[in-house]
């Protein structure tokens, strides 16, 4: 081991070796803890399987930003020693590029998932810190498919990013990518290993473990592409991330025959991705909530979101000028890249009465939309009707027109009525246009200053209009 600054190298060499060198004072007094960690990380190496080669490491004093891992050399920055787990990860992806298949060499999310659901195994917990912040890397709010994926930019504000991008991490100009970073999976699929691993017995989770490092080198990563194809070229990026959640769940199906309890690793695996959002070959975004904002002002977006981002336990995201943010999310991604996103409930926030043609559009995308009047910069409150309903909505927002529509049926109701706008009846009071289709005379419910409708096709629920 070398100790570098500007004074000069100083080195240490493992006591078996016998060999003399000089004292140095800053070096000793790093020893002892430097032992004690590494001492662990030789035992462990010991039950998945040794070093190839003797490791000449070397600690940078004084800085920040070296990060080197070669297959005989490491090279790091002093401040990565005080972050928790960020030596022995440095040293298990030592020993990944050592073993591994040449195919798991090709990519840096390969190595950094793995690596994380070995570094699992030695320490039997994540408390991996970032270097910078000594945050934990599991402080960040829970991976869900699709709000994982993010451009560069989200993956530098990500603690999950990789310690050699750390320099252009820091300069996000001098660097530009429009696509889809495949980096910024790497939280999702090191949170579904480390749970499926978790979820097997402590003996199953040895003999898994083991075989699993011994076969290392024999376990090459799937390249093909499982069929999928993007509609069209602006989806490329997020059907290469598609496919590549496809290809880890393959990689741990096919080790069936060599890895012990590798079947019932893969099925927890693709379960755990599963509670994460992600199902296989479901090329559709399935979100809870999808706000469409195309009028909202900065002001206007910035309150929704945050609104969003309360509803920790639901996938909402907002589209705005052909842009979709995810609630919890800095940054939002061009929604030509994602193909098809369609939710269980819109929100469909306009200035002036419900636009006929937007809605037949939205139609295809959300069974239950709520429209409401939203000008200049009128604030609105959305809280109470994620949580209590239109009702609720309507006592928090006094004044606010709205009218909670249950699409299928109002595109049926369209169907009996062709060339006439139901909405507009609604708006006009004109009841007796409406009865052809079953409407019955709403009732006014005076807590809420709002109509709730009655008909045979419930084509609105609650409403202001």
């Amino acid at each position: 081991m070398d100790s570098v600054s500007r004074s000069g190298t100083a080195t240490a060499f493992r006591c078996g070796l016998h060999q003399q060198v000089p004292y140095d004072e800053t070096l000793a007094s790093q020893m002892p803890q430097l032992n004690s960690r590494l001492g662990k990380l030789e035992r462990y190496f010991e039950f998945i399987g040794p070093l190839k080669s003797r490791v000449h490491f070397t600690l940078v004093r004084n800085d920040s930003e070296t990060f080197r891992i070669g297959s005989r050399e490491l090279s790091i920055g002093e401040a990565f020693l005080p972050a928790q787990g960020q030596l022995e990860k440095a040293f298990l992806r030592l020993w990944f590029r050592q073993k591994a298949h040449p195919d798991l060499l090709q990519s840096r999310l390969i190595e950094e998932s793995l690596t994380d659901l070995l570094y699992f195994g030695l320490n039997g917990e994540f408390d991996l810190q970032d270097s910078k912040t000594q945050l934990e890397l599991f402080q960040e709010v829970e991976p869900r498919w699709p709000r994982v994926l993010s451009r560069f930019g989200g993956y530098c504000r990500s603690l999950w990013k990789s310690n050699e991008d750390m320099r252009i991490c820091q300069d996000l100009k001098t660097f530009k990518a429009d696509d889809l970073h495949k980096l910024s999976l790497r939280p999702l699929i090191s949170h579904s290993l480390m749970a499926a691993y978790s979820a097997l017995s402590t003996p199953e989770q040895l003999q898994f473990l083991r075989s699993f490092a011994t076969h290392l080198d024999s376990l090459p990563f799937q390249n093909s592409d499982f069929g999928l194809t993007p509609l069209r070229l602006s989806q490329q990026s997020y059907f290469q991330s598609v496919s590549q959640l496809e290809k880890w769940i393959f990689y741990f199906d096919q080790m069936e025959s060599v890895v012990p309890h590798s079947a019932k690793f893969a099925k927890l695996f693709e379960l755990e991705l599963k509670k994460r959002g992600f199902e296989r070959s479901h090329q559709d975004i399935l979100l809870d909530t999808l706000v469409f904002g195309e009028e909202l002002t900065g002001l206007q977006k910035q309150k929704v979101l945050i609104e969003l981002a309360v509803q920790k336990d639901q996938l909402m995201a907002i589209e705005s000028k052909g842009m979709l943010q995810f609630s919890d999310q800095r940054e939002a991604l061009n929604s030509k890249w994602l193909g098809n996103v369609k939710a269980s409930r819109g929100i469909y926030l306009h200035c002036g009465s419900p636009d006929l043609k937007k809605i037949s559009e939205f139609s295809q995308r959300v069974e239950k939309l709520m429209y409401i009047q939203v000008c200049k910069e009128q604030i609105i409150a959305l809280k109470p009707y994620f949580e209590k309903g239109s009702i609720q909505f309507a006592k928090q927002n006094p004044g606010i027109r709205f009218a909670e529509f249950h699409l299928p049926s109002l595109m049926m109701a369209l169907e009996k009525m062709p060339g006439q706008n139901p909405i507009l009846f609604l708006e006009q009071k004109k009841k007796e246009n409406l009865r052809p289709i079953g409407w019955r005379d709403p009732q006014y419910d005076e807590s809420a200053k709002a109509y709730r409708a009655e008909s045979a096709i419930e084509i609105v629920n609650w409403y202001r209009l």
